[in-house]
């Protein structure tokens, strides 16, 4: 597995969750964190068949799953949304700056 299917998070999972959909997703690791934290969709083993077939059936037979998911989408993207991402990724430097200006590591 390449790194990008480790550590990506694809644009489409982002488009999916602004139309308010429940995402069926590869168990990568990035992604499928995502939607466990969020609880945003369900993931499967994309080289097993009967894994995918599982996720999908599940999904379009549970309506209040879908429901529930797709609502969940929107919250997560307020909490994920750039300016929040931003602001973490600054405090972030924030903290690594002052642990150099400290001579910590």
């Amino acid at each position: 597995m390449g790194r990008n299917f480790i550590y990506a998070l694809p644009n489409k999972v982002f488009e999916y969750m602004a139309a308010g959909l429940p995402l069926l997703v590869a168990n990568y690791p990035e992604v499928s964190r995502l939607v466990d934290r969020f609880d945003v969709g369900l993931s499967f083993q994309p080289d097993d068949p009967r894994s995918i077939a599982h996720a999908i059936n599940v999904m379009v037979e549970n309506k209040a799953l879908r429901v529930r998911m797709g609502a969940n989408t929107r919250q997560a993207l307020l909490e994920l949304d750039a300016e929040s991402e931003w602001e973490r990724l600054a405090a972030i430097y924030a903290r690594l700056r002052a642990s150099d200006a400290n001579g910590s590591s």
